[in-house]
């Protein structure tokens, strides 16, 4: 629920954004894709609208999730679907998340 995952269909076409509804029914015959609407030059909203893409589900060949994805942890919210460098939490520390990638 609400990770961000990059589906790949049969075509080639390539669709990104957040899974936010669960997949439990069998008879779906499609996925929603949320993206929020972002200014991704300063990561910020540019209203509380959303675009929800829908995707059917036969023509699926792939999904990648990131799992903890933005903007829950830290990073920078986007609608891209990139992987921020390896980051080394220390859980002792008193500023765990302190080397958190934010570019």
């Amino acid at each position: 629920m609400g990770e961000k995952v990059r589906i790949t269909m049969n075509d080639g076409n390539v669709y990104v954004g957040f899974w936010d509804a669960p997949f439990e029914n069998h008879s779906a015959k499609t996925a929603e894709l949320v993206r929020y609407d972002l200014d991704e030059n300063n990561s910020k909203l540019r209203s509380f609208n959303n675009v929800s893409i829908f995707i059917p589900i036969q023509n699926i060949v792939k999904i990648e999730a990131i799992l903890h994805s933005n903007p829950r942890w830290g990073t920078r919210p986007t609608n891209k679907f990139v992987f921020a460098e390896l980051v080394k939490i220390n859980l002792e520390s008193s500023a765990p998340f302190r080397n958190w990638p934010i570019k």
